[in-house]
């Protein structure tokens, strides 16, 4: 008899401790899923849609992209930011010749410091990969899931925003 009340005065406890959890709020940051335009790169005023600088550099901007273009041959393109449940991401890639010359990531904010750890460690080697293989298919970093989709999703989008930038006609 007493192993029974023990029992259930163990279980009433623990499924009171079970129902009386609640999950932490965390604040969804502004930024998520928010188109960006890349700041401009001179000085003065605000830019018209498409401003030749002074250094021969054409820069062009718009409700959901931004680009600069060298005279060099190097296209500069920042993705917008995406985001996820603790935090969002954007990347600028750079493309030369048609190629990924490089991938930064312009801002990374989670809500947390192992989350923030992760996703580091996981942006440098999603970046690795896409320099490798010269592609965005690449795998996804086990352990930030949704951080790598998130690199991912803003690379592609600000590729697609470098093919129709260098197609205007």
């Amino acid at each position: 008899m007493t192993r029974a009340l023990l029992s259930l005065v163990a279980t009433v406890c623990a499924l009171t401790l079970l129902l009386a959890y609640r999950a932490p709020r965390i604040p969804r940051d502004g930024m998520v899923d928010q188109a960006v335009v890349a700041p401009p790169r001179t000085t003065g005023g605000p830019p018209p849609d498409v401003h030749i600088t002074g250094r021969g550099n054409l820069q062009m901007t718009g409700p959901s992209m931004g680009w600069l273009y060298s005279g060099a041959g190097t296209l500069l393109v920042t993705g917008p930011p995406v985001g996820w449940s603790y935090g969002h991401l954007q990347v600028e890639v750079t493309l030369a010749a048609g190629r990924i010359v490089d991938v930064a990531v312009v801002r990374l904010a989670t809500t947390n410091a192992v989350s923030q750890l992760r996703s580091r460690a996981a942006a440098e080697r999603l970046r690795n990969e896409v320099l490798t293989s010269q592609r965005t298919d690449v795998d996804v970093i086990s352990g930030a899931t949704y951080t790598s989709h998130a690199y991912l999703r803003s690379l592609q989008a600000a590729l697609d925003t470098a093919h129709a930038a260098t197609t205007r006609g």
